[in-house]
């Protein structure tokens, strides 16, 4: 049971975005980014928009808030997106601040970014 509640795939219905809360993690699809994956916190919710912190890090290292430059600070990186660009949500970073197996391998998949072996 717990690991349906952590992997809840792409196709995810518009119902079950409305379970996300303040704080949790989100792996996003946007097109305007290229990197994947795309994860940030959720800070702020709104209708259809969600008020994120990007975090910045890669498949196997650690993940940490994204810093931009306004004036002479580095902030936070903020930005509001579409709740319909969410892809999973409700997974946890490991305590040295990576992503789980499990959810890499989910990702991976929702991304379409897994290797079929069968194919040739």
């Amino acid at each position: 049971k717990c690991i349906e509640v952590a992997l809840i795939s792409l196709n995810i219905r518009n119902e079950s975005r409305d379970t996300i809360v303040e704080g949790m993690l989100v792996a996003l699809s946007l097109e305007t980014y290229r990197e994947r994956p795309l994860i940030g916190r959720v800070d702020e919710l709104k209708d259809e928009t969600l008020k994120i912190t990007w975090l910045y890090g890669h498949w196997t290292t650690s993940w940490s808030v994204c810093k931009r430059r306004e004036g002479q600070r580095h902030i936070e990186w903020q930005e509001e997106v579409p709740k319909a660009a969410v892809v999973l949500f409700d997974f946890q970073l490991t305590q040295s601040g990576k992503l789980r197996q499990a959810t890499v391998r989910e990702l991976k998949r929702v991304y379409g970014l897994e290797q079929d072996e069968d194919s040739s």
